[in-house]
Parts: structure tokens; C-alpha cells; sequence
């Protein structure tokens, strides 16, 4: 932790235990670049308070607190105390961000990075690009990205104005966004060099284990996520590996076409079930009733949305029906779909609320209701629906 003596210079605003003031002088680097704000504490006499978070307001650092013990006044003088292993984590992160950013620009033409967000755990890139992004690219920028980070290259901050920034070898800047008489310029030696005003390692090979974790997103938009603190997550990815590839049979070369092809049974599964439950008949039991025809049926282990079709024919064509469909998957508990033709004055909701024992949990209209209930059994429903 990191101490200074510092002064409450101005309270901004003061709602219960939520402060927002300006601090003389100001320690903790506020929020930019994609990059969270230092987080810490003030204390002093008598008083204690969190920081949350710091943002600049019309060039000024705002500072929010939570005050945890004490009186916030103005001129209050107290330590603050910066949170270093917070401040760390976001630097290696947000250095781990420029190498992986640049190698991926390099790799491939046309991609270029529009956003970054810099978090604790995993940080992420916002990437535009016409083709494919895949595993295999990303592999390929992790090794090099490795590559640059163990090659300990110097990372050097300048403080530039304009005219001397726009003639900096090489630099990547969003110059519509820059409106500062002075520019800083994170360049990393021989490799990359970019306007940025968070925070970063001296020497790449600080950074740490940068590590992909993830990818989403279709052409041109996309977002890649990463950390830097990759040892864990390979360890548990590992054996998550060794036990499916035990399950599955197979070399490790062969999961993902093992994958791709369960994959694409499931689809033609799915389909065929699409066009069976077309004309998919249940076997109702009928009871005639003198409000409603009531039809009752349990199939046990079926899914739901096997039966919705069936269900809706019934209604549409016996407008006297009232139609509950129970599967039963265990315990009495499945899912269910209860459905009531135009000729019949139920609503479905309160009925369910009016009947607890029945321990219906769903959702829909007053003369279509479905979900999960720990009573699927016809006799249960049957009890209910004629008393």
C-alpha cells in the first residue's frame, strides 16, 4: 500500500453514506483508456471512508467514497492509502492489452482494435474485422504476444504535445478523441507505440501469463477476452480436458470433430422432432363436464416442448376444451401445459394461484399456461379442475 497526506480541498455532493469530493493533492489515477480507477481508503482522525472509484469531471479528479466511520467535512486532512495490488493487476493487464491488440493488427490485414475494457480478472478487446476470427488466430497472437512479453522489451512513457506526438515513429492515436495540450505516448521498444493514459509495467516481461480465454461476435464485430494470469486457468482448463477426453475415447485431436459431429446429429435430431411433432396425437382421457370438456394426459419423461403443437390443435379445434398436459420426470415433478378453448371462461393464471397444492411455477395468458410443477400427475390436476 502506497500512503499520502492529503486534504478534503471541496465536498461535491454528500448523499447518506456516498460522498463525492476533491482531494489536495490527488493520488489515485482516475478511470481512462478502458481502465478502471485506482481503488484505497482516507483515514484520519476519527474518520475512515473507501474509494470507489475516481473519474475526471472538466479536468478535475472526482473522487467517491464510502465514509465508514467518522465526520466528512472540508479541510479534513487524512492518509490516503493507495491499493497497489489493485493498481498492479490493471498495469500488467493493461500492457498484456497493447502487445496482444498490436500482434493481432499485425497478423492480419485490415483488423483493427476500437475499444478496450480493462477489468481484475479478464480484460477484453472490441475488434473490427471483415473475415473470421478463430481459434487458430488466436493462438497464434497469444505465442507471439508470449513471445514479446518474455523478451523483458522497455516500456517508456513520454509526455508530448501534439506537434510532437503526430511525428512519433509509428504512433496509433484516436486523434478525434484527444483534446489534452499534451499527449502521452506509451511505446514499447521496437514494438509498438500508442496514446494511452493508463497505466503500465516498465519492462514487458511484467506483464505475466497472458492467456485467451474467449471470442464472440461475427464480421465485423468482435470481442476477444484474455488475462494475464493464465497459469491458473490452464491448470483447471487441463484437467477439464482429461476428464472429457477419458468420457469421450478419443485423442485430443479428434474432440472437436467428435464435437462437430454430435453437433450436427442433435441438429438433425432437433429437425425431425420439428416436423413429428406436427402430427404428434396424444392420448387424452375426455371428461365432459358442464363448463368445459376436460382432457387430461401424463407422459412421463417427455419434454415439454414436445407437446405444445398437440395441445394447440386440441383448443383450436374443440373450442369446449380445457387441456392439461403433464410429464412427469421423477418424483412427481415435470413439466406441464395447461390450455383452454375460446369457449371457455378459466383463466389459467388464477387458477394456478388458487391452487398452491398443486406447485405450479410458469408463466403465459389466462388461456395458456406452462412451466414446471411438483404435481404432475393427472389425478392431482383432476382433483383441482372439478371441485
Amino acid at each position: 500500500m502506497t500512503a499520502m497526506t492529503v486534504a478534503i480541498r471541496e465536498i461535491l455532493s454528500r448523499r447518506g453514506e456516498k460522498a463525492e469530493v476533491l482531494l489536495d493533492p490527488a493520488p489515485f489515477r482516475p478511470s481512462g483508456g478502458g481502465q478502471p480507477s485506482d481503488r484505497g481508503s482516507l483515514r484520519g482522525e476519527g474518520f475512515e471512508a473507501d474509494v470507489l472509484e475516481v473519474r475526471l469531471q472538466e479536468g478535475r479528479a472526482v473522487t467517491e467514497l464510502k465514509v465508514k466511520r467518522g465526520e466528512l467535512r472540508q479541510g479534513l486532512v487524512a492518509e490516503a492509502v493507495v491499493d497497489e495490488a489493485w493498481r498492479r493487476v490493471l498495469t500488467r493487464m493493461h500492457s498484456g492489452e497493447h502487445i496482444l491488440s498490436k500482434t493481432l493488427e499485425t497478423l492480419r490485414e485490415g483488423l483493427r482494435i476500437t475499444k478496450t475494457h480493462i477489468g481484475g480478472r479478464e480484460s477484453s478487446i472490441s475488434v473490427f474485422y471483415d473475415g473470421e476470427i478463430d481459434w487458430d488466430l488466436l493462438f497464434e497472437a497469444e505465442a507471439k504476444s508470449r513471445e514479446i512479453i518474455a523478451r523483458g522489451l522497455a516500456v517508456t512513457i513520454h509526455e508530448l504535445d501534439e506537434r510532437a506526438a503526430r511525428s512519433f515513429p509509428g504512433l496509433k492515436a484516436n486523434w478525434e478523441r484527444i483534446g489534452d495540450a499534451m499527449i502521452r505516448v506509451v511505446e514499447i521498444e521496437g514494438f509498438d507505440a500508442n496514446a494511452c493514459c493508463g497505466s503500465h509495467v516498465a519492462s514487458t516481461d511484467e506483464v505475466g501469463d497472458l492467456f485467451v480465454t474467449a471470442f464472440n461476435g461475427s464480421p465485423p464485430d468482435w470481442t476477444v477476452t484474455f488475462t494475464v494470469d493464465g497459469g491458473a486457468l490452464r491448470d483447471r482448463y487441463s484437467r477439464v480436458m482429461r476428464r472429457l477426453l477419458r468420457h469421450v475415447g478419443c485423442g485430443d485431436d479428434r474432440v472437436e470433430g467428435v464435437y462437430e459431429k454430435l453437433r450436427s446429429e442433435k441438429e438433425a435430431l432437433s429437425k425431425a422432432l420439428d416436423r413429428a411433432r406436427q402430427y404428434l396425437e396424444l392420448p387424452w382421457a375426455v371428461e365432459e363436464g358442464e363448463a368445459f370438456r376436460l382432457y387430461l394426459v401424463e407422459l412421463p419423461g417427455w419434454p415439454g416442448d414436445l407437446i405444445t403443437p398437440s395441445v394447440k390443435r386440441l383448443i383450436e379445434s374443440d373450442p369446449r376444451a380445457l387441456a392439461v398436459a403433464l410429464c412427469p420426470a421423477g418424483k412427481d415433478q415435470g413439466p406441464f401445459v395447461a390450455a383452454c378453448g375460446s369457449a371457455v371462461a378459466v383463466d389459467l393464471r388464477a387458477f394456478l394461484r388458487s391452487h398452491p397444492e398443486l406447485e405450479a411455477r410458469g408463466g403465459g395468458a389466462p388461456g395458456w399456461v406452462s412451466g414446471m410443477t411438483k404435481a404432475a400427475r393427472a389425478s392431482a390436476w383432476h382433483r383441482a379442475l372439478t371441485a
